[in-house]
C-alpha cells in the first residue's frame, strides 16, 4: 500500500517422527526517496494573462462601489484581494531531481483576475440619467444634451442636473485602468523576483508523501508568488497615481483615445439630430 510492501513468509517443517512445526514472519519493504518524472532542462517562464470579473463574481467581499469616504464611485477597477482568489485555478507540472532529492515545478500559463465594473446606482443617486446610447435621448432634447456629451471629456463627467451620462464611456474608462495595470504588471515582473523565485522553487522529498502532495505544495507556493507579483504591480500603479495626483491621473485616463472616440461618435450622432 502506498510506498510500503508487506511480505508474509510462512515455514512448515515435519521431522522424522512426523511431528509438524510452523512459523510465520512479516517483512516490510519501505521505499525510500521520491518517485516522479525526471527533471530535464531548464524551466521556461510562464505567460501571464489578465481576465476581468464583474460585480457578480461570487468571491467579492463587500460593495466594490463604496469608497472609504462613504460615497459611491461611478466605476471601479482594482485587483482582487488574496482572499477573493485572484489567481485562476491551475495545476503545475512536477518533476523530481534525484541528485538534489527535491521536487521542481513549472507552469505554462497563469491567469490573474481583476475587477472591472461600473456603478449605475451611484450615477442615478447624483441625479443623472444613465444611458447606453444617445438613441435613448428624445429628439426634443438632442441640442441641449450635447452639453452632457461634451462634459464626458472631463473626469468626473460634467453633465447638467438630470442630464445624460453614457454608460459605455464609464466602462471604457475602467478598461483603460486595466491596460494601465497590465503595463505595471510587466514592470513588476521586470523589477521583481517572480521569475527567478519560480525557477528556483523546490520542495524537499522528505516534506511530501506523494507526487500529488508535491504538486499541491508547489501549486500553493506558485500562487503565493503570483499574489506577491499582483501586489507589487498594484503598488507601482498607486505610486504613479500619487506622484501625478489623483485628479490628473483620472483626467489622463479619460483622455485615452478609445474613450475620446466613444465621446466623439456620440456627440456627432446627437448633433446630426439637433434641430435649430
Amino acid at each position: 500500500t502506498g510506498d510500503t510492501v508487506k511480505l508474509v513468509v510462512k515455514v512448515f517443517a515435519t521431522n522424522i517422527a512426523q511431528m509438524e512445526a510452523t512459523d510465520r514472519r512479516e517483512i516490510r519493504l519501505v521505499k525510500k526517496g521520491c518517485d516522479g518524472p525526471p527533471c530535464e532542462g531548464s524551466t521556461a517562464s510562464p505567460s501571464i494573462s489578465i481576465s476581468e470579473v464583474g460585480r457578480d463574481y461570487p468571491k467579492l467581499e463587500g460593495d466594490p462601489c463604496a469608497t472609504e469616504e462613504g460615497q459611491r464611485s461611478g466605476g471601479v477597477f482594482r485587483v482582487l484581494r488574496e482572499s477573493e482568489e485572484p489567481v485562476s485555478k491551475f495545476s503545475p507540472e512536477v518533476c523530481f531531481d534525484p541528485t538534489a532529492n527535491v521536487w521542481k515545478f513549472s507552469v505554462g500559463s497563469l491567469n490573474l483576475r481583476v475587477l472591472v465594473t461600473t456603478c449605475p446606482e451611484a450615477v442615478r443617486e447624483r441625479g443623472f440619467q444613465l444611458i447606453e446610447s444617445v438613441d435613448q435621448i428624445p429628439d426634443a432634447e438632442a441640442c441641449d444634451a450635447r452639453l452632457d456629451i461634451l462634459g464626458h471629456y472631463e473626469y468626473p463627467v460634467r453633465a447638467r442636473p438630470k442630464g445624460y451620462i453614457l454608460h459605455p464611456v464609464l466602462f471604457a474608462h475602467e478598461r483603460v485602468h486595466r491596460k494601465q495595470f497590465e503595463r505595471k504588471l510587466s514592470e513588476a515582473r521586470d523589477e521583481g523576483t517572480f521569475d527567478k523565485e519560480l525557477g528556483e522553487l523546490t520542495v524537499p522529498c522528505e516534506e511530501t508523501s506523494s507526487l500529488e502532495d508535491a504538486r499541491e505544495k508547489g501549486r500553493r507556493e506558485i500562487e503565493r508568488l503570483a499574489n506577491d507579483l499582483l501586489e507589487l504591480a498594484s503598488n507601482l500603479m498607486a505610486e504613479e497615481r500619487r506622484s501625478m495626483g489623483n485628479d490628473q491621473f483620472e483626467q489622463m485616463t479619460q483622455e485615452n483615445e478609445r474613450v475620446k472616440m466613444l465621446i466623439r461618435e456620440a456627440y456627432d450622432k446627437l448633433d446630426s439630430r439637433c434641430q435649430f
